[in-house]
């Protein structure tokens, strides 16, 4: 599957091949057998279906990215650091180095969903919600930019996967105005949850936005990126369904907005 559009993470546009979104490693190591996936490529209305291969690819890379220091993150970060979580629930600690190899994993896969916007005209207008030199330095030092944060949950089963890509704007009369996007993506027991926001207009000089998850989601759901040096309990407490691993990639919609911060607007998102 081949496209016209520029790579992701370079300025190529004349070998644009597919990205697997679950890599081929990931093929290797999960059960024989039949999956039941939740995909949404930025439509309002998510597909669910059964299959037994993880072969789904997006035309947003060129050969040589794919095949040089993207091949390298699989080999060197994603496949050591997450294969253990893929194929077994066991209780582990996982250590600050390991949870920024998920970190890069999960930061290149957010890129590839944003731009995977084909089924949308409009989407396919806006420019790409991570600008061209947060994706390049990313390509050049797998440097994961300051909005970005993460979180590490589990599936209750081991056939479950999900691909959700999704776009938030602030509440209205929000000032500053920002807009988030998220990508809730998961096979096997483990899921990962990444989740973007950026100002809108000039208005503020500064923008912060520290997301927040309520407290509901605390026994669902564990915050691992930015690390903070120390290691992560996995699995969290509570495992997460495939129907509410929907609403988890969904709990962005009723974010609440506190500005009560002194000096510069800081936006700071409650999800429930």
């Amino acid at each position: 599957m081949e496209s016209s559009e520029r790579c992701a993470f370079c300025p190529d546009t004349a070998d644009i091949t597919g990205e697997h979104i679950w890599s081929d490693w990931i093929n290797r190591i999960v059960p024989t057998g039949q999956f039941r996936f939740t995909w949404d490529s930025h439509t309002a209305t998510p597909r669910t279906y059964v299959t037994a291969l993880l072969n789904q690819k997006l035309p947003v890379v060129c050969r040589t990215c794919n095949n040089g220091w993207m091949s390298d993150l699989e080999n060197e970060h994603a496949k050591p650091a997450m294969a253990d979580l893929i194929v077994s629930d066991k209780a582990v600690l996982v250590d600050p180095e390991r949870l920024k190899s998920i970190a890069n994993f999960a930061f290149k896969s957010a890129v590839i969903a944003d731009h995977a916007r084909v089924p949308d005209l409009i989407l396919r207008a806006r420019p790409p919600f991570f600008t061209t030199q947060a994706r390049y330095a990313f390509r050049e030092s797998l440097t994961i930019p300051d909005n970005v944060q993460m979180w590490l949950a589990a599936f209750e089963e081991s056939r479950y996967g999900i691909f959700r890509a999704i776009y938030y704007p602030s509440p209205a009369n929000t000032v500053p105005a920002f807009e988030s996007y998220a990508l809730t993506f998961g096979v096997g027991f483990l899921l990962i949850q990444v989740v973007a926001s950026r100002s809108l207009g000039t208005g503020a000089r500064r923008f912060g936005c520290d997301v927040t998850q309520g407290e509901g989601w605390d026994k669902f759901s564990v915050p691992f990126w930015p690390v903070d040096g120390r290691p992560v309990s996995w699995p969290p407490d509570r495992r997460l369904t495939l129907a509410l691993a929907n609403r988890f990639a969904d709990r962005w919609i009723g974010t609440k907005i506190d500005t009560d911060w002194p000096g510069t607007p800081l936006i700071r998102g409650f999800c429930e």
